[in-house]
């Protein structure tokens, strides 16, 4: 089963992004934690849902001549709007948490 980047997913990722790390603050105010904690739950919480959700992965992106080719141009056009929604995504959910926390 492979990972496939797509508008839904980044607006969820964005989401489950702005939930966890609000949950993860709400926390971390009762527990003391050191530093690789919070980096590990950065990372957890934060570069890998937009990295395999909203950027994608993909194995022909680390070739060297691919920035060339014409599908390139495309592929990161659909990269940045992409990441917009998932921005979008995690600015709704954060909107709807202040809300309500």
């Amino acid at each position: 089963m492979t990972i496939r980047a797509t508008r839904t997913t980044a607006v969820v990722a964005g989401a489950g992004t702005a939930l966890g790390l609000t949950l993860f603050d709400i926390w971390e105010r009762n527990h003391g934690i050191r530093p690789m904690v919070q980096l590990a739950a950065a990372f957890i919480l934060w570069v890998a849902p937009v990295t395999l959700f909203a950027v994608g992965f993909d194995l022909k992106r680390w070739d060297p001549n691919y920035v060339y080719e014409p599908a390139a141009q495309a592929d990161y056009r659909e990269i940045g709007m992409r990441t917009v929604f998932w921005v979008i995504g995690n600015v709704v959910s954060n909107l709807a948490l202040r809300i309500v926390i």
